[in-house]
């Protein structure tokens, strides 16, 4: 379901994996910036667009740390 920390999750990974295979690729970065600013278009509600976008920043966080690791792991 759009606006799910799942549905933006999927998303991003599917972005990513989209790379391999294209000869133009496009940053996780260019990827959030998109959802964005469709969110900003799309919502209809102000809770709605909040709810939203803080979904969007757990699923960049978890995909980040997914394929990055977190800064704790990189101390030890």
């Amino acid at each position: 379901m759009f606006g799910s920390v799942d549905y933006f999750t999927n998303f991003l990974k599917a972005g990513i994996m989209n790379n391999f295979g294209l000869s133009s690729s496009c940053s996780i970065q260019d990827q959030y910036t998109q959802l964005k600013t469709e969110i900003m278009k799309t919502a209809e509600r102000q809770f709605e667009q909040e709810a939203y976008l803080q979904n969007l920043e757990k699923a960049y966080l978890n995909v980040k740390i997914e394929i990055f690791g977190s800064e704790d792991e990189k101390r030890q």
